[in-house]
């Protein structure tokens, strides 16, 4: 029996975020496999790198040392730092995808919404036919791209007081809380119509939605507006627990069990997908350096295999 961890949006190497990979310690020693479901860094700025670099290699030889296998899925703040972009388990009753493909302009809050609307137009009119998984991320990995390379002096993130700025964000980050679980709902219905439950990140508000199918799990982000949550998927159960931060980094809780579900072979990775491997005529790269992390195996269920690039 294996134990996987799902996490999301630690937003590396950001102080108010997880700072450094060293925090994220104890939960490779806590799980055979770590599943890191978006943003993991912020890859976007040029200035950050070398800091970026230098974690994502520490937490690579964090994960090595611990024998744990280290799973990453891109977001639109690390739209190329790895080919996947959704993870299946359990038979596909469980999908975990970050959340930034569910919209055409990924974040509505953001000031580049509209521009990131009219870039995902455009690669989507570059899969002529009928949208598929594989066409949806490449739609979402180009909008985020150019989101980037719009203003390269621009943090990348919002703070308090840049959203005090602009009481319209306020008023959309709010608007997106409400509508994100069913915002999920659509795009499995689309995409994974066997899923009884969406694992999600992206708009840092943690919580569980079941009120309909499938049900909504939100891990939220390590910082601002609330506290992260794990999902852990173990033998034929999922469960939902706090993190806590200690003395030497994040832990899962272990007294309080928010959620827990029987899922049969939840613990059973089944696919991956991302974008395709070749872009179409007119696709576009990250001008910034780019971070990947190393060819690695990922074992799916059973006999398949899986390499990352």
């Amino acid at each position: 029996m294996s134990r996987t961890i799902v996490i999301s949006d630690t937003h590396m190497p950001r102080r108010n975020r997880v700072a450094s990979a060293r925090l994220l310690e104890p939960l490779l020693g806590a799980c055979d496999r770590l599943l890191v479901n978006g943003d993991l860094a912020e890859t976007h700025k040029q200035e950050l790198i070398e800091p970026v670099e230098r974690e994502i290699r520490l937490l690579l030889d964090l994960s090595e040392r611990a024998g744990t296998e280290l799973l990453l899925l891109a977001g639109n703040h690390d739209p190329e730092l790895s080919p996947w972009r959704a993870a299946e388990f359990g038979e596909g009753r469980i999908v975990v995808t970050h959340g930034d493909a569910f919209q055409s302009n990924i974040a509505p809050w953001a000031r580049e919404a509209a521009v990131m609307h009219e870039e995902w137009e455009r690669i989507r009119e570059l899969h002529p036919g009928e949208e598929t998984i594989e066409s949806r991320f490449d739609s979402v990995r180009g909008a985020a791209i150019v989101e980037w390379g719009i203003d390269p002096t621009s943090p990348g993130y919002s703070t308090v007081p840049s959203l005090m700025l602009r009481p319209g964000a306020v008023l959309r980050i709010l608007q997106q809380w409400r509508r994100f679980p069913e915002l999920a709902r659509r795009f499995a219905q689309a995409f994974f119509p066997r899923a009884d439950w969406m694992v999600v990140g992206h708009c840092h508000r943690n919580g569980i939605s079941r009120s309909r199918r499938p049900g909504v799990i939100n891990t939220g982000a390590f910082g601002f507006p609330t506290s992260p949550l794990a999902v852990i998927l173990e033998g034929d159960e999922l469960e939902v627990r706090r993190l806590a931060r200690g003395t030497h980094g994040w832990t899962v809780e272990g007294t309080t069990c928010i959620l827990r579900e029987e899922v049969p072979h939840a613990e059973r990775l089944c696919a991956l997908h991302g974008p395709p491997e070749e872009r179409p005529p007119g696709g576009r790269h990250m001008e910034s350096a780019q971070v990947t992390y190393p060819t690695r195996t990922i074992r799916i269920s059973g006999d398949d295999e899986a390499t990352t690039a």
